[in-house]
């Protein structure tokens, strides 16, 4: 498995270097040429490797290869803002900031009893939450505006989770109060391609909860197919928590994986003929980014967009495709881009549970019936337990509870899960109107409200949600079985050669 992935030994070596630079206090400057040193070396033994027809070198080739992906990890890290090092608020040192220019990140989240909306603090580069009793009509996604800030330093609110250590990964320190009399709107210059996407995705999520009157089945709709959950009551997520179903409203690579079937099967009328090859595997990259687009671009959507971009590619060209391979490709994009992402609970609960699904789940990869409806319940029981094996420990470490039953739910929600997505695919296509759109909704609303109650009922079983205090057991666990599944690879990996080389 390893030998056909090069790419997992040098994102391991760019993984370790970014665990080190957020680490280090120091100046990372030695590190950039430590990294263009031994750039230039590889660059050079390469050219004697190949120009002398000797592959003697190719060992040290590779050590200096995967020395330049470490000291750039080191660097990329302990150079960002991101790094432990610097999460350090400069406005928490001001009891009152006057004029605090601000751009709003996202469109306000209207809330039962209040409302709030992100912004960044353009000349302190860190990240604010603003808070209103009012609804927060008059602030637009991409607005530039200035106001009087008195910061409140985030806490914690829950005692089975470090809130305020994972908003500070976000750079998000402070809080506040928004008085609208005091707000001041500066025309923005422009807009990126960022801005003006999740504007787009904001309007279109505004838009459904306007046509279903933002009732509670539409905000979990939204939540179902955008990973959007700030519309949700605190109830219904503590309902799907407990029910081990809560990763259903955080798009994914099974959400992902819906598209594009989805999508693969409505172009199956483009036939098989060359340019309808490349015509259909351009509609089917397409369409699984502007879905990523429509998910927040999460990096569990991103690392799933990238995977199926590169299967769709190379299926295209060659007919071959090494899941481990477009896996830390797919790591390795994102961690160059932003190498804070590597902290970032979402990424590593999303990229541990790919990795188990990819090395464990193949000891449970047999037939045990020809009826396909028993097998494809065996396949999902095998996957949830491959995944529930490599994320469980870093869900307890992180935020302390075990869904108990999560077999249960996913056996039986993870198909209404495609049922909802497969129909508002439809609704989207068709406009959001029509006797056909009506027909949808109408199933989309009886599906969810079984999903609902399926839920509730698993949350009302007996030990449904098992809590674990934090300590430095689970930690060590957390980290020994990320390191295990890592030795299971190359254990498997060494052992195929082996047999290979027997063989001939």
């Amino acid at each position: 498995m390893v030998k056909k992935s090069p790419l997992f030994y040098y994102s391991l070596f760019y993984i370790s270097g970014i665990y080190i630079g957020n680490n280090i206090s120091c100046q990372t400057e030695l590190f950039f040429y430590l990294s263009l040193t031994t750039l230039v070396i590889s660059l050079y033994l390469f050219y004697l490797t190949y120009s002398t027809k000797s592959f003697k070198l190719d060992i040290y080739l590779k050590s200096f290869i995967f020395l330049t992906f470490f000291f750039s990890g080191i660097f990329n890290m302990g150079s960002s803002p991101y790094a432990k090092k610097n999460l350090v608020s400069t406005l928490l040192r001001n009891k009152q900031i006057e004029e605090l220019k601000l751009t709003v990140k996202t469109s306000p989240k209207i809330g039962q009893n209040s409302s709030s909306i992100e912004c960044h603090a353009i000349d302190y580069n860190e990240n604010i939450i603003l808070y209103s009793k009012k609804k927060i009509d008059s602030i637009n996604l991409g607005d530039i505006i200035t106001i009087n800030y008195s910061p409140i330093e985030i806490s914690n609110r829950d005692k089975n989770f470090n809130y305020k250590e994972y908003q500070a990964k976000r750079r998000y320190f402070t809080y506040g109060f928004l008085n609208e009399s005091d707000l001041k709107r500066v025309q923005a210059k422009g807009k990126s391609i960022i801005f003006i996407i999740r504007l787009k995705r904001d309007r279109l999520i505004q838009r459904v909860r306007y046509i279903y009157d933002g009732s509670e089945w539409c905000d979990i709709l939204i939540a179902l197919v955008s990973g959007e959950k700030s519309y949700l009551e605190d109830k219904t997520k503590e309902i799907y928590k407990a029910s081990g179903a809560i990763h259903l409203m955080a798009v994914s690579g099974l959400h992902i994986g819906f598209i594009y079937y989805f999508t693969l099967n409505i172009l199956a009328f483009m036939g098989k003929g060359r340019v309808m090859k490349y015509l259909k595997a351009l509609l089917l990259i397409l369409s699984i980014w502007f879905y990523c687009a429509f998910s927040g671009f999460s990096p569990s959507s991103i690392r799933a967009s990238i995977m199926i971009s590169i299967l769709t590619i190379s299926e295209l060209f060659s007919g071959r495709y090494i899941s481990l391979n477009a896996l830390c490709a797919s790591a390795l994009i994102i961690i160059v881009v932003q190498p804070q992402s590597l902290f970032n609970i979402g990424f590593q609960l999303s990229y541990v549970a790919l990795l188990s699904i990819i090395v464990i789940n193949p000891f449970f990869r047999v037939t045990i019936s020809n009826n396909r409806v028993i097998q494809y319940c065996w396949n999902i029981i095998t996957i949830s337990i491959s995944c529930q094996i490599g994320t469980s420990l870093i869900t307890i470490n992180n935020f302390g509870y075990f869904p108990l039953y999560f077999m249960v739910s996913n056996l039986i929600l993870m198909p209404l899960t495609a049922v909802v997505l497969y129909s508002f695919s439809a609704i989207t296509l068709l406009g959001f109107s029509g006797v056909a759109v009506n027909f949808l909704t109408q199933i989309i609303k009886t599906t969810i409200d079984v999903m609902y109650k399926t839920a509730l009922k698993i949350e009302s079983l007996p030990f449904s949600i098992i809590y674990i205090k934090k300590s430095i057991t689970t930690e060590i666990l957390a980290y020994s079985i990320v390191v295990s599944l890592i030795s299971i690879i190359l254990y498997s990996s060494r052992k195929k050669s082996l047999q290979s080389r027997s063989n001939e």
